[in-house]
């Protein structure tokens, strides 16, 4: 972001200024959806059997297998109307590696590269979701950040007024309307019901992903992505590094289609889920 800073600077700023209030559009489930459910067929086009140029060849049943699993891991928060009437769900599984010779039909050489390059661009995690899904969790990780910091900052104030003597009554009427500049940012007693996202990394994105049972149907070139300690692990599962865009894209598709407070919701689950796990593993140790 090349104005990154300044928008730091403003967030610092403004963070005191959070109520339930500004906080309400994030519970609205359509809040700030730019594409909502309007069809989007391109991935249908592209594997049509009506096209006589040139087509994008699909293993059998992946779409109603990939479909019928989004619809699961996206139960009570993305309608599954909305999973089945844009293919940007899909999309969100197809890398861009597993478009080549081998899994098209294309009438001549002289068109094949010309249709890859399109195919890629439309159809296999197409820029709209990684870039979306990409911003999207960035900055979640940064509201995390300053979130963590104004709870902790609210404690360590309220437990050293707890330590000082009475104010007198001019001081304590200072303290009922307290400057909203970003000196005093740090010390706002934050809402509660802001979602938690405490270690919802990289590495829970994907492991949230695996448990998800959607790794096995990202659809990739396996041979461009060799095994390696950090691609794969013991037990076979896919190249984290392909696990981890296609959530990504995901992430940009819940909010393209659904909302941002959808995706609030759907990175706070897997949050969740990651504390629990970690309170699991704590208690048999």
């Amino acid at each position: 972001m090349e104005r990154r800073s300044e928008w730091l600077a403003s967030l610092r700023s403004t963070l005191p200024q959070f109520s339930k209030r500004s906080a309400a559009p994030l519970e609205r489930g359509q809040a700030a959806a730019i594409l909502g459910s309007a069809p989007r067929r391109t991935l249908e086009e592209a594997v049509s059997s009506h096209n006589t140029t040139s087509s994008l060849l699909l293993p059998s049943q992946w779409r109603e297998q990939a479909t019928q699993r989004l619809i699961t891991t996206l139960h009570g928060i993305v309608p599954p109307l909305q999973v089945q009437q844009t293919d940007y769900f899909l999309c969100s599984l197809i890398h861009p590696s597993y478009v080549q010779v081998s899994t098209m039909r294309c009438e001549s050489d002289a068109l094949r590269r010309r249709v890859q390059q399109e195919l890629r661009r439309t159809v296999c995690m197409p820029l709209e979701l990684t870039m979306t899904g990409s911003k999207s969790l960035r900055l979640l990780r940064e509201l995390t950040h300053y979130v963590e910091q104004g709870a902790a900052a609210a404690a360590a104030s309220a437990r050293a007024r707890a330590t000082l003597p009475a104010a007198p009554v001019a001081e304590k009427s200072e303290e009922r309307y307290p400057s909203c500049g970003p000196a005093s940012w740090s010390s706002y007693p934050l809402d509660a019901s802001w979602p938690e996202l405490n270690g919802a990394d990289s590495t829970a994105f994907v492991q949230a992903f695996r448990r998800a049972g959607l790794e096995s149907l990202v659809l990739y070139d396996k041979s461009f992505f060799a095994p390696s300690p950090t691609s794969t692990d013991i037990n076979g599962t896919g190249s984290a590094e392909v696990s981890l865009a296609a959530f990504t894209a995901l992430c940009g598709s819940i909010e393209l289609v659904s909302g941002w407070s959808s995706l609030l919701q759907f990175v706070d689950r897997v949050a969740g889920e990651q504390r629990g796990l970690e309170r699991t593993t704590d208690d048999h140790e």
